[in-house]
């Protein structure tokens, strides 16, 4: 049988425009250049003789790789060979600096400097606006940053997809308004923001959807007109490739809150989860800075910069392929971190009757589990038959390592599968079915993952 020749889609820098605040070489819009994370560092990142939970644990964790990262790398290859530009999609989250920077283009990364390999780093993150404008709540100079947005057309109508909004000056935005002093010098303004408390500044980049897919009236997902912006610019409106953020927002941990007994959210005031933030950036008695001195002082709730999911072996790739990037005893702390939360994301439930082995799997986080990019992500039960001795015997759901081949037959394999509809398949060459083309794909084949408390 001859080998497939996929068609490559020809899909333009417009098919994958989406609002929010646009790169500098397009919008002709002044916007001040973004610091790099090794200069953030000369003052949040100490590690002796206490730590300062800040620089130290971003650079142990995968926003400080997100460019580094060889899946990301691999994934972004082959969506640049099955859709032209598809690149720019994926490169507007994983390097928000060099995309903001115009260095998107071309759209397989190579135009991009060394610091834009540092990923999402913090210039980018404290200068992001909420793009729901709160009066009285917000800081007021967003309003003429929005309503420029709202003239061109771009302001974002939901989090998600990147569609972050950036403040042009240099303005530090954070959790806190009791700061005692600004050591960033006359230039540099820091202001208290209310969006870096919520999960909808997490939302930005962690539900993400392809525009080139339009939603038909059956449910289905067909290509959009090619050549043009989507029509409505509305990540629902698009084919959803991943949802934590929605998962969370119809969760019951967005709905009051879930109190998960203190096993996430380090120093919290009240053990009741509600925010990406009250997981993933637990709270840490501790100093935000070098600082340690009045009118500096220690608090209780400096939010961790940990950011761990559940990666435990891409950091250790990562440390391999970079190896001045990050240090050992980062790739160690975090393993350490994300073991305990794989440990913590799921509670089992057995039950014995006779010779049956009843188990119930609880989700104890507020997403999906598991959650994030689906072709990389799933979860299964393994079962061990061990004999008097201890010896094992058999095993139900067995992975080999070595290989990385798992037995799915005799078990349970929670995970959700991507593919092309028969349609897609016609106008690629691919085979209809689940596939790995992440720019392609327009079907859920499959997703049985388990839902968090109080789903909706």
């Amino acid at each position: 049988m001859p080998a497939l020749s996929p068609a490559q889609v020809p899909t333009t820098l417009d098919d994958f425009l989406l609002p929010g605040t646009q790169p500098v070489t397009e919008s002709g819009q002044p916007l001040t250049p973004f610091l790099t994370a090794t200069e953030c560092a000369v003052c949040h990142e100490v590690e002796q003789p206490e730590e300062v939970p800040i620089a130290t644990r971003w650079r142990g964790s995968m926003m400080a790789h997100a460019t580094r990262d060889p899946m990301f790398q691999a994934a972004l290859t082959i969506a640049n060979q099955d859709a032209a530009f598809a690149g720019d999609l994926c490169l507007r989250c994983h390097t928000p600096p060099g995309w903001l920077s115009g260095r998107s283009t071309p759209t397989d990364g190579s135009a991009l400097i060394p610091s834009d390999f540092d990923g999402v780093n913090c210039h980018f993150c404290h200068r992001l606006v909420d793009p729901v404008f709160e009066p009285g709540i917000s800081p007021p100079q967003d309003a003429d940053i929005l309503a420029a947005l709202e003239q061109a057309g771009l302001k974002p109508i939901a989090p998600g997809n990147g569609s972050f909004v950036v403040d042009p000056a240099d303005v530090r935005r954070g959790p806190f308004d009791d700061v005692p002093f600004n050591v960033h010098g006359d230039n540099v303004d820091i202001i208290p923001s209310p969006f870096h408390r919520s999960a909808d500044l997490c939302g930005t980049c962690h539900d993400v959807s392809n525009p080139v897919f339009r939603r038909q009236p059956d449910g289905s997902y067909a290509l959009d007109p090619l050549g043009q912006p989507h029509e409505t610019l509305n990540k629902y409106d698009m084919f959803p490739v991943e949802r934590t953020y929605s998962e969370w927002a119809q969760s019951a941990f967005a709905n009051g809150g879930v109190d998960l007994g203190g096993i996430f959210g380090g120093n919290h005031p009240t053990g009741v989860m509600v925010t990406c933030q009250d997981c993933h950036m637990p709270d840490t008695d501790a100093f935000g800075s070098g600082f340690d001195f009045p009118p500096f002082f220690r608090r209780p709730d400096v939010p961790a910069h940990d950011f761990n999911g559940g990666s435990t072996w891409m950091l250790q790739a990562i440390r391999n392929l970079h190896p001045d990037a990050l240090f050992d005893r980062h790739v160690q702390a975090s393993q350490a971190r994300a073991r305990y939360m794989l440990q913590h994301a799921a509670r089992l439930e057995v039950v014995q009757s006779g010779c049956d082995l009843r188990v119930r799997v609880v989700n104890q986080t507020g997403h999906k589990l598991p959650t994030g990019y689906p072709e990389g992500r799933r979860m299964w039960i393994t079962v061990e038959f061990r004999d008097d001795a201890l010896n094992v015997v058999f095993v139900h759901g067995a992975y080999d390592a070595v290989t990385a081949t798992l037995t799915e037959a005799n078990t349970k394999v929670y995970e959700a599968i991507l593919g092309l509809d028969a349609a897609m398949a016609q106008a690629t060459g691919l085979p209809e079915g689940p596939s790995f083309h992440f720019a392609l794909n327009n079907k859920y084949f499959k997703d049985n993952r388990i839902p968090p408390q109080g789903f909706t």
